[in-house]
C-alpha cells in the first residue's frame, strides 16, 4: 500500500495521512469520470494522501479496469466480491484497508477540486470535536449551484442535501448538519473506532450516511460542513439502480426500527402509510416491512443496537435541531451545459417547456387560484439568450399568499467565456457571469390571486444572460415536506423595440 505524495519523506511523516476511497459499482460507462477523479486526487496539494479504489461487486467489467488503473498509479484496489455487498460493505472494506488518520469517501461520478484534501484535513484539525465533516458538493454542469453541504432528514427519514439548488453566493453554510453526505464525507479515525463499522443491513446506495451520522451524534461527536472542500458531482450513478424505490423504502424502515423510540414508531407507521398511499403502492410498502422483518440476521442487529442504546432520547428529541431544511421535490432543470448554446429567451410559460430556461430554485408547476405557475424559493434564476432589440422584460408574477407584499431584486448577468481552469471535470468548460444590470420591483398579493404584470426595462445587447430573482422574504410551509416559497412565475416575455413602438 503506497502513500501518494510529491513532497519530502519528512513532510509525509508529519502531515496527517488522509485516506481517500473512491467507491465504484458498475461504472463502466463513466470510467472517464473515475479517471478524472483519480487524477484530481493525485493532484491534491496535501502532502500525505493514500488512494484506494473500492469496487462493490461490479458485473460490467469496470472492476478489472480499475484494478489495472490502481497498478498504474500506485493506488490500492479493494473489492467486495468475496464478501458482503452494498455501499456499507464497500465503506467498511475501505476502513479496514485504510491507514489514514482521516478517511474521505468519493462516489465514482465525483471529482474533487484543487485544495479539497488540504481543506478537509485543516478543518478537522481545527475542530477536534468533529467526528465527520461534509464537503461542499456542487453540480458539475452548474458548478455555481450547490448539490449539498451535508444533509438533513425529516421525521419520515427522507433525506435532502443542505443548500441544494441554491447559488453558492446566496447559500448559507450552516455551523452543523445532521450528517455528512456520503459523497465527500470525511471521517475521523478515532470516531470510527468508537462508533464501529457501517450497518451492512442497509443495502444499496441510500441512507447509510444518515445512519452513521446519527450514531456519531449519539456518541457525542459533532458534524459540520467544510466550506472550502469542493467536489463536483456528475450525478451519473444513482439513476441506474433497478428497484431503487424498494431499497429506499426498506432502508427507511430499518432506520425507523433502529432509531425511533417505541412511542415514536406507531406515529411513523401511520404517517408513512399515508405517504406511500399518495406516492407509491401500499403493496410495495408492505414488501419493505416484510423484507426487513424476515431478515433474521438484520433483526438481531437491530435488537442489539436498541438494547445498547436503551434509555437514550428518542429520534425527535435527539435530532430535531437538524431536521430537514425546507424543500419539496424541486424541478431538475433541463439546463444546457456551459459549453452549449442557450435557447432564445423570448416567451415562456410555466410548465410549457420552460425547463430549459430554469437554472435553480424552482418547484414543479401547479395551479394556484386558476393560474398555472412555478413557485420559487427566496432566490431563483433563469438562463437564456436575449435577441437583438430587447428593451424590456414583461413578467407575470404572483406573490406567495403567506409572504404578503414581496420586494424583488433582479440581477442581470451576461455570460462571458472563460478558459477552463484546474482539473477537467467534464462540465463542458467554464463560464463567467458578469453583472450588467440590477432591476427591482414590488409584488402585492392580489385579492383575486392572479398574476401581477411587472415590466422591467433592459436595454441590453444580444447575448446569453442569467436573471437572478431574489425576494426579501420566503415563508416556510408546514408539513413533512415543507417548501420555502416567496413568489410564483407564471410567464415571461421579452419585449423588443419594434413591439414596444407598436404598443405606443
Amino acid at each position: 500500500m503506497s502513500i501518494l505524495s510529491s513532497t519530502t519523506p519528512h513532510a509525509r511523516r508529519e502531515a496527517p495521512l488522509l485516506s481517500v476511497a473512491i467507491l465504484n459499482h458498475n461504472g463502466a460507462r463513466i470510467l472517464d469520470v473515475v479517471r478524472r477523479s483519480v487524477q484530481a486526487v493525485l493532484a491534491q496539494d496535501h502532502p500525505a494522501i493514500e488512494l484506494l479504489i473500492v469496487d462493490d461487486n461490479s458485473s460490467d467489467g469496470s472492476d478489472e479496469t480499475l484494478a489495472a488503473l490502481c497498478d498504474e498509479v500506485g493506488a490500492t484496489f479493494v473489492s467486495t466480491r468475496d464478501g458482503a455487498h452494498g455501499i456499507c460493505a464497500a465503506r467498511n472494506r475501505a476502513i479496514e484497508r485504510a491507514r489514514g488518520e482521516y478517511l474521505a469517501f468519493l462516489d465514482n461520478d465525483a471529482v474533487p477540486q484543487p485544495g479539497w484534501a488540504a481543506a478537509l484535513v485543516r478543518f478537522l484539525e481545527e475542530h477536534p470535536d468533529l467526528g465527520a465533516c461534509a464537503s461542499r458538493v456542487m453540480f458539475a454542469d452548474r458548478p455555481d449551484v450547490v448539490n449539498s453541504m451535508g444533509s438533513m432528514l425529516n421525521e419520515l427519514f427522507h433525506g435532502n442535501g443542505v443548500g441544494i439548488h441554491e447559488l453558492v453566493e446566496y447559500a448559507e453554510c450552516p455551523e452543523e448538519v445532521m450528517y455528512a453526505t456520503g459523497n465527500g464525507m470525511t471521517l475521523r479515525r478515532r470516531a470510527v473506532e468508537e462508533v464501529g463499522p457501517f450497518d451492512e443491513g442497509l443495502l444499496f446506495y441510500t441512507p447509510d450516511d444518515a445512519d452513521y451520522g446519527m450514531r456519531l451524534r449519539r456518541a457525542g461527536w459533532r458534524i459540520a460542513p467544510a466550506p472550502d472542500a469542493v467536489v463536483h458531482h456528475m450525478h451519473s450513478f444513482s439513476k441506474t439502480i433497478q428497484g431503487m424505490s424498494f431499497w429506499d423504502g426498506r432502508n427507511r424502515v430499518r432506520l425507523a426500527l433502529k432509531h425511533l423510540s417505541w412511542r415514536e414508531l406507531p406515529r411513523f407507521m401511520v404517517e408513512d402509510v399515508r405517504y406511500h398511499a399518495a406516492f407509491t403502492r401500499l403493496r410495495d410498502y408492505a414488501r419493505c416491512w416484510w423484507s426487513t422483518l424476515t431478515d433474521l440476521q438484520g433483526v438481531r442487529g437491530l435488537a442489539a443496537y436498541r438494547w445498547a442504546h436503551r434509555g437514550e432520547p428518542g429520534y425527535r428529541q435527539a435530532f430535531s435541531p437538524w431536521f430537514e431544511a425546507p424543500r419539496r421535490l424541486m424541478v431538475v432543470p433541463d439546463n444546457r451545459p456551459y459549453g452549449r448554446e442557450m435557447l432564445p429567451l423570448a416567451t415562456l410559460r410555466a410548465g410549457e417547456g420552460d425547463e430549459a430556461y430554469l437554472y435553480h430554485g424552482w418547484y414543479w408547476p401547479e395551479a394556484h387560484r386558476g393560474t398555472r405557475l412555478r413557485w420559487a424559493r427566496q432566490v431563483a434564476s433563469l438562463v437564456g439568450a436575449l435577441p437583438q432589440g430587447a428593451v424590456a422584460l414583461h413578467w407575470d408574477l404572483v406573490a406567495a399568499p403567506a409572504a404578503g407584499d414581496v420586494s424583488l431584486t433582479i440581477r442581470v448577468q451576461r455570460r462571458e467565456a472563460a478558459a477552463a481552469d484546474g482539473i477537467d471535470d467534464g462540465a463542458g468548460g467554464d463560464a463567467a457571469w458578469v453583472d450588467v444590470a440590477s432591476l427591482s420591483g414590488r409584488l402585492t398579493d392580489r385579492a383575486d390571486g392572479g398574476p401581477a404584470a411587472v415590466d422591467t426595462p433592459c436595454d441590453l445587447p444580444p447575448g446569453e444572460y442569467r436573471l437572478i430573482l431574489a425576494a426579501d422574504a420566503a415563508p416556510v410551509e408546514r408539513g413533512y415536506f415543507p417548501r420555502q416559497i416567496s413568489f410564483g412565475l407564471a410567464g415571461l416575455r421579452v419585449v423588443s423595440g419594434s413591439a414596444a413602438e407598436g404598443e405606443e
